[in-house]
């Protein structure tokens, strides 16, 4: 009899990519795929998807490298696993984002903006910028002995915030008094190799054979959050270490909100001995991946080849930045905006209050969200009531209103036509009534326009409304005397400056006894037609008629007199 005896190999399991980048928060997972097997099981399980099949989504919150395992058909397990690694790269910072002003009235506009670090980059990918300022020494700062040392090297030094180098982040490093500042480990070395150097990242302002024995080391951090500054300083430091005296001071400035590396330089009185040879520039952990400053001048430019012979003094003031990328920006919602994905878009000619939503996505797509909310406060509409016409010598009653309770009113008077007097403008505590007494000493109306501004409690002011007056002319009246017999009948005409005037009168004896005249009311027409007698026989009389025209608008003019002479009749004897 025989046996067959089937041998199954093991499966060899594969897995695509092998590398990748995904978002610490989740977002933007990376694709895996095994291959190789019939069933597959992955772990550690933070960050995955799901830890069966064939394929499965990491986005682990920390860098992670992920082991997956098959199982062939015929249940014979892979011999080895396969592995890859997922780097967890964090989402952009927001620092801040403004709306400068952030109340306005209706119509007007906000300037909007957003600052945020992108929180991954190469370090080949920041920007340089020479430019010049004030060299400031610490005052009430951290010192570190061990560096005031010729080549020491300080334990951990707090930052005082989370900083973001090259896409990681750091919350503490390493000083070293040949001119470093390190992530990594302490390194103490005086051989400056940026492409090489242990300890990395390294932030190098002056990397040389330096001594720290007659200067001093300290480190600072100021502001408030999000925009702290972490200062390290090299003060009155030796380079080269075979200098006596002090030769250069410098500090490395790290800035929260914004993730740049700056130096700043001082020169000290001493000069260089002709036998230094230092690097200045920023390097990550990886190798070669750095850049490095070709001169210490006023102009120098960032390359990714390192220089490692500078033998300058920067000036006094000199100032290098290194910049990490910025991120893009996405606004939402777009209305009255003048762009929607720069950092810095204007928000115009705004009619309604809008919360601003900005968006900041890094290179790999991971994105932060903030807001800020620009109040729009409304504009009051005015409105006026009262009589528009009046007589000359009256006060105006315009009562003045708003759409907008709480608002006041100033105000510019000027005459629209004719002639006028007694207006003015007010420009302070003018209240909700124009009150004014106007006066028109011609015989033709005038109109005096008050352009009315209301402004509501927000001290948003509406826009203006015309309040027109007409001041209308009083009547002028005039007559004359007259002699007439006693008896006789009166034909006193009455005039005016104004035409359709009426007129009313009252009488009275002046001297002497007169009767049969009269006062008149109403309907007393334009003449004056009464029968008087002198009671008297010997002496003349005379009677006084005090009119009053009014116009045909109502204005009531001064009053005027005609004296009648009534001369008595002859007694016959």
């Amino acid at each position: 009899a025989s046996v067959t005896v089937t041998v199954n190999t093991n499966p060899t399991v594969s897995v695509t990519p092998t590398s990748g980048n995904a978002c610490s928060s989740g977002s933007n997972p990376v694709t895996l795929t095994a291959s190789g097997a019939s069933t597959y099981v992955w772990t550690p399980a933070a960050g995955l998807s799901a830890t069966t099949g064939a394929t499965v989504t990491a986005g682990p919150s920390i860098t992670t490298t992920y082991s997956v395992t098959g199982t062939s058909a015929a249940g014979c397990p892979s011999v080895s696993p396969a592995t890859t690694t997922i780097t967890s790269i964090p989402s952009p910072t927001i620092s801040s984002v403004t709306a400068t002003p952030s109340t306005i009235c209706s119509g007007a506009n906000s300037a909007l903006l957003a600052t945020a670090t992108s929180n991954y980059g190469a370090v080949t990918s920041y920007t340089f910028a020479a430019t010049s300022g004030t060299f400031t020494p610490l005052t009430g700062a951290t010192n570190v002995a061990a560096v005031q040392v010729d080549d020491g090297a300080s334990g951990l030094l707090p930052i005082g915030f989370s900083f973001n180098f090259a896409g990681s982040t750091y919350t503490q490093l390493y000083a070293s008094s040949n001119g470093i500042l390190t992530f990594g480990a302490a390194n103490s070395s005086l051989g400056n190799a940026l492409a090489t150097g242990t300890g990395g990242p390294i932030i190098a302002p002056l990397w040389d054979d330096l001594q720290g024995a007659s200067g001093t080391a300290s480190y600072q951090t100021t502001g408030s959050a999000p925009n702290r500054v972490f200062t390290f300083e090299w003060l009155n430091w030796r380079w080269y270490y075979t200098v006596a005296t002090p030769t250069i001071s410098f500090q490395v400035k790290l800035y929260e909100g914004t993730g740049k590396v700056q130096f700043i330089y001082r020169r000290e009185t001493t000069a260089l001995g002709g036998i230094e040879s230092a690097s200045i520039g920023i390097a990550a952990a990886t190798a070669n991946t750095l850049l490095s400053l070709n001169n210490a001048g006023t102009a120098p430019t960032a390359g990714t080849t390192e220089t490692a012979t500078i033998n300058a003094k920067p000036a006094t003031g000199q100032i290098y930045t290194f910049s990490p990328p910025n991120p893009t920006y996405s606004w939402s919602p777009s209305t009255f905006l003048s762009s929607t994905t720069i950092a810095n878009p204007n928000a115009n000619e705004m009619t309604a209050t809008t919360t601003y939503v900005v968006t900041a996505t890094n290179a790999i797509g991971c994105t932060t969200t903030s807001s800020t909310t620009v109040t729009v406060n409304s504009l009051p509409v005015g409105s006026s009531t009262g009589s528009n016409s009046i007589c000359s010598g009256a006060t105006t009653a315009i009562s003045l209103g708003s759409s907008i309770s709480g608002s006041t009113f100033t105000w510019t008077a000027s005459l629209l036509s004719g002639t006028a007097s007694g207006f003015s403008n007010c420009v302070t505590g003018c209240g909700t009534t124009i009150a004014q007494t106007l006066t028109n000493t011609t015989a033709s109306p005038a109109v005096v326009r008050y352009v009315v501004t209301p402004t509501a409690p927000t001290a948003c002011a509406g826009a203006t409304f015309n309040v027109d007056v007409t001041v209308n002319p009083l009547p002028v009246g005039t007559t004359s005397n007259a002699t007439i017999c006693s008896g006789g009948t009166t034909a006193i005409s009455l005039s005016s400056s104004l035409s359709g005037t009426t007129y009313t009168w009252t009488t009275s004896n002046v001297t002497g006894i007169t009767t049969g005249g009269s006062n008149c009311s109403s309907s007393c027409g334009s003449s004056i037609a009464q029968t008087l007698t002198n009671t008297s026989n010997s002496t003349a009389s005379v009677f006084r008629y005090t009119v009053t025209p009014t116009s045909s608008l109502g204005c009531v003019g001064s009053t005027f007199i005609s004296n009648v002479t009534v001369n008595p009749s002859p007694v016959v004897t």
